[in-house]
């Protein structure tokens, strides 16, 4: 059922066949699959977390949870999860794909995180501070008479229609 995309009935299934053998790590393990594939991620990880408790060293329990963990982010905890299958089992193809694909995400998230941190910017540093450049006015503009009011009006008119007086 899995297989086919219908996970509510895999998951009805598997509900089903607990109340039979409620320890067992296979049907824990499948459960926590097709709960995965609806997007519920902590049950998954519940069921995977009961399968891994009866069985320790269950690989599909343990690839299957470091699979969400690294789909929900959690990346350092499923690289040691994939390198613990590994340790079980050096020819385990599909936990060394997903720990290299585990990897390269980590590697990526800490490329952006080191970019966003080199791109802080502290805004005291880029404003001119006020007063620190010394001006000389010449002391004769600030006796000359200042412009009317229509005089200013006029130079606003002129500098729109690209005129001046």
């Amino acid at each position: 059922m899995i297989r086919l995309c219908n996970y509510d009935q895999a998951v009805s299934y598997f509900e089903r066949a607990l109340a039979k053998d409620p320890y067992n790590p296979e049907i824990l393990t499948n459960l926590g699959s097709a709960l995965s594939k609806q997007g519920k991620f902590d049950d998954a990880l519940q069921n995977y977390n009961l399968a891994l408790k009866k069985d320790p060293n269950y690989i599909s329990a343990l690839n299957n949870k470091a699979n969400v963990l690294a789909e929900t982010g959690n990346l350092e905890q499923a690289i040691t999860i994939y390198n613990k299958i590994l340790d079980q089992d050096r020819e385990n193809q599909l936990a060394r794909q997903n720990l290299q694909k585990a990897k390269e995400e980590f590697a990526q998230y800490a490329k952006i995180q080191a970019a966003k941190e080199s791109v802080s910017v502290n805004l005291d540093d880029s404003i001119p501070k006020i007063g620190s450049a010394k001006v000389n006015y010449d002391k004769a503009s600030f006796d000359a008479p200042k412009p009317g009011v229509l005089e200013n009006i006029g130079t606003i008119f002129a500098g729109i229609f690209g005129f001046w007086k």
